[in-house]
């Protein structure tokens, strides 16, 4: 205000009077007038600044009533488990929102040395899952082709879904397949359907190799639903969890350290088929849950047209081409990149090299 005024001052440091008033009446008259013009437009901005802000808190509080009614849900309903480092790093761990799949934590971390603490730690949780490259038995990857919501354009992608709380990796990888190509072992297939072996008529969990006796009993099911009735009967692998021996256990308040991941093995009768490929962190230093890798060669039909175009799928309510690929097309494939997820990426590329092709 001061420096408008005195310029107003400088500039009319001539002979110019308004009527009734002298020359120094002038200047005044005319600084009060810039004074209280400035002051009205600044003012202004102060109270537009004002709306603007209330127009935020009420666009926030509405969010945050929108969260509590269901769009992020209460605490506890993540059906994972949060991840506290064995090695004694993490501090405190505060939530910010979370669903039944996935959630948002902010940890408190010690850094590698003891002697700092890194209270913004972004992390994220999310339920362990699977990815299975499916080979059938004329040598070709079935793939899919269709949009995710986090790609942009289409991509190929395998088959993959998050573990069911109790379920070992090796059946969520088992379960899925059936669900989404309707294929499986040809063992899995005998157990299905044999009397007194696994079937609706009997849970015998003795691990059998395949006999000629078994012929007849290796007939795809008619129907998704009577297939997965049968599959719920099959003698399923027991939970066993990898112990870290050689962390330090440091518990700070927050329970046991061991993160309690599970071994991804694969049964013994099924590992003429099946291979486990390994176990690998999303993110490295954020999350983002871990994904067990398998690879099933010579994928057998559990149900009528399964591993086809006119095969079904259950489960996400996603379009999707799927797409048969030989061996040469699938390296091509994923040396262009059309494998737009690095998880789906990594268990194609591990399933080559298992196979050493």
């Amino acid at each position: 205000f001061s420096v408008g005024s005195s310029l107003v001052c400088i500039i009319t440091n001539k002979d110019i009077t308004m009527p009734f008033f002298g020359r120094k009446q002038t200047h005044v008259a005319i600084c009060i007038a810039l004074i209280i013009f400035t002051s009205y437009i600044h003012f202004s901005r102060k109270i537009q600044n004002y709306d603007i802000s209330k127009q935020y808190q009420t666009h926030a509080a509405t969010q945050t009533t929108h969260h509590q009614t269901g769009v992020v849900a209460p605490p506890g309903t993540y059906r994972g488990q949060s991840w506290n480092s064995p090695d004694g790093r993490t501090i405190s761990i505060h939530t910010l929102g979370e669903t039944k799949f996935a959630k948002c934590d902010v940890h408190s971390v010690l850094t590698e040395d003891g002697k700092n603490l890194i209270d913004d730690w972004i992390f994220m949780e999310e339920v362990n899952a699977i990815n299975v490259a499916v080979l059938t038995e004329h040598n070709q990857f079935i793939v899919f082709e269709q949009y995710k919501y986090a790609i942009p354009g289409k991509s190929l992608s395998i088959v993959g879904g998050m573990m069911e709380v109790g379920e070992t990796p090796f059946e969520a990888a088992r379960r899925e397949v059936l669900e989404e190509m309707g294929l499986g072992s040809k063992r899995t297939l005998i157990d299905m359907r044999r009397p007194g072996g696994g079937g609706r008529e009997g849970t015998n969990r003795r691990h059998r190799i395949l006999q000629s006796s078994d012929v007849g009993n290796d007939i795809p099911f008619s129907t998704l639903q009577e297939a997965m009735d049968n599959y719920k009967h099959i003698p399923k692998q027991t939970i066993r969890k990898e112990e870290f021996h050689d962390i330090p256990q440091v518990d700070h308040g927050m329970g046991n350290t061991n993160y309690d991941l599970l071994l991804g093995d694969v049964p013994e009768n099924e590992r003429e088929h099946w291979y486990f490929l390994g176990r690998y962190r999303t993110a490295a230093n954020r999350g983002g849950g871990f994904t067990y890798t398998y690879l099933l060669q010579n994928a057998t039909p559990l149900v009528q047209n399964g591993g086809t175009k006119q095969y079904i799928s259950q489960g996400d309510d996603e379009q999707q081409q799927v797409l048969f690929l030989s061996v040469d097309d699938m390296k091509r494939s994923l040396l262009e990149g059309k494998f737009q997820e690095v998880k789906w990426t990594a268990t194609m590329a591990l399933s080559l090299l298992t196979l050493g092709i």
